[in-house]
């Protein structure tokens, strides 16, 4: 699971130069939780106006990516590293893959059309009963259904809301939660002017979707001087499901943004 607490994108930047100490201290403080939210913010602004971001997962255990961001029917098992790549301009226009590595096979894409701001999606982004009706219709797993319908999407946020995707690929767990998550935190700032965000999460964190029991022992994210998130890691162990590690990039501004993969098809010529 890569998110159980959606990140919200928050449309204002706050940047004061906040100087907080560097010694580990619980999460109910304020002064890192006051510099986390003015870096979450700060981040949330220049992904709307462009990013691209690569975040590289490790599976120590067979996983369901069913409960990971974006939600994808398929089962992966153990020893299993995927290269997510999300574009966003700001625009609208996007482009999402999911690829695994070494290989670069595609397992999953979505995104909008920059050409034609048309939603499009492969098949194993699909609700079970679209899926087999695509296969059905001859449609391999990889091939990208332009114009598809969003009720028709396990996960609507790579084509409805791409800057949100693109956040939860970039921001750790419960970064915009403060005490609601992080059991520990550190704000380090470096001689080079970037500030390093350093915590763990505890089990039992109350979630949308129910309790939360993975343990995240380390969380970590670095900011620019401008307080914006250049990159981040952390490593969760959930019940029945191992170790996943996750580790993020981002650069920001205007995108050029890849078309739909291939091969590719009409979603009306399946589902009317």
């Amino acid at each position: 699971m890569n998110r159980l607490s959606r990140i919200m994108i928050v449309g204002t930047v706050v940047l004061s130069g906040v100087v907080v100490a560097a010694s580990p201290a619980p999460a109910d403080t304020t002064p890192e939780l006051d510099a986390l939210a003015a870096a979450v913010a700060a981040t949330g602004s220049a992904i709307a106006g462009g990013v691209d971001v690569v975040q590289i997962v490790t599976f120590s255990g067979r996983t369901k990516l069913t409960d990971f961001t974006p939600r994808i029917f398929a089962t992966v098992p153990g020893g299993t590293r995927l290269r997510l790549h999300s574009t966003v301009d700001s625009d609208g226009a996007s482009y999402l893959s999911v690829r695994y590595q070494p290989s670069g096979r595609l397992l999953a894409g979505a995104g909008v059309d920059p050409s034609t701001s048309a939603p499009w999606a492969t098949l194993l982004l699909l609700f079970p009963d679209a899926r087999a009706r695509a296969r059905a219709a001859g449609l391999t797993d990889r091939t990208a259904l332009i114009d598809v319908r969003t009720g028709l999407l396990l996960d609507t946020a790579p084509v409805a809301s791409p800057t949100r995707t693109a956040a939860d690929l970039l921001l750790p767990p419960y970064a915009n939660d403060g005490d609601e998550g992080w059991t520990t935190i550190t704000v380090l700032p470096q001689p080079d002017g970037t500030t390093v965000f350093r915590g763990s999460i505890r089990a039992g964190v109350p979630a949308t979707d129910g309790e939360d029991r993975c343990t995240r022992p380390l969380v970590e994210f670095t900011v620019g001087p401008d307080n914006v998130a250049r990159s981040s890691r952390w490593r969760q162990t959930c019940p029945g499901t191992g170790t996943v590690t996750y580790r993020a990039t981002a650069t920001y501004g205007p995108q050029d943004v890849q078309p739909p993969t291939r091969p590719q098809r009409a979603a009306s010529t399946v589902f009317g």
